[in-house]
């Protein structure tokens, strides 16, 4: 049998290892950080390798809670309220109906106003709503524009007006 660098930390833990590195190393596989939480590892550089349901269990680890906000589903979020979530990530990236539907929580409406799932027709619905106008429009996003702009398509002169979808 050939020897793991798993092994070699098992057998020496008290060494000067560089913890950060083997964390993020592709030798030291996820189920033997979760094994040996007592090592010091960098939990920071592990939650992109982590089962959330690892993260649930422990939440006072130091978790990159950014990555976790923009890579676990609403519904999770919901169930953990509790946990340092980062606002501002998940109101760009949470369906405008669910931040409708969840007025309670603690949502950046900087970040509301720039998600790209947000129309016209949403904002004309809700203009009771605490919008930032002056994001609307910068030089990253557009209300009413695809995400992703095509600087070579050019609008058609004889286009009819009606035929846009734009605000």
């Amino acid at each position: 049998m050939t020897a793991k660098l798993t092994d070699v930390i098992s057998k020496f833990p008290k060494k000067n290892w560089n913890w950060s590195a083997l964390t993020e190393s592709s030798s030291v596989p996820i189920e033997f950080i979760m094994e040996n939480r007592h090592f010091p590892w960098n939990w920071f550089k592990a939650t992109e390798h982590t089962p959330f349901s690892f993260v649930q269990r422990h939440p006072d680890y130091k978790w990159d809670w950014k990555y976790l906000s923009e890579n676990v589903s609403f519904d999770l979020i919901l169930e953990n309220l509790g946990f340092s979530w980062d606002w501002s990530i998940i109101s760009r990236n949470t369906a405008p109906e669910e931040i409708i539907a969840n007025p309670g929580l603690p949502w950046d409406w900087e970040a509301v106003s720039q998600n790209p799932d947000l129309t016209c027709d949403f904002v004309l619905e809700n203009p009771s709503l605490p919008w930032h106008f002056d994001l609307f429009c910068t030089d990253d996003f557009c209300l009413g524009e695809d995400a992703i702009s095509d600087s070579s398509s050019e609008v058609d002169e004889d286009e009819d007006e009606s035929d846009k979808d734009d605000c």
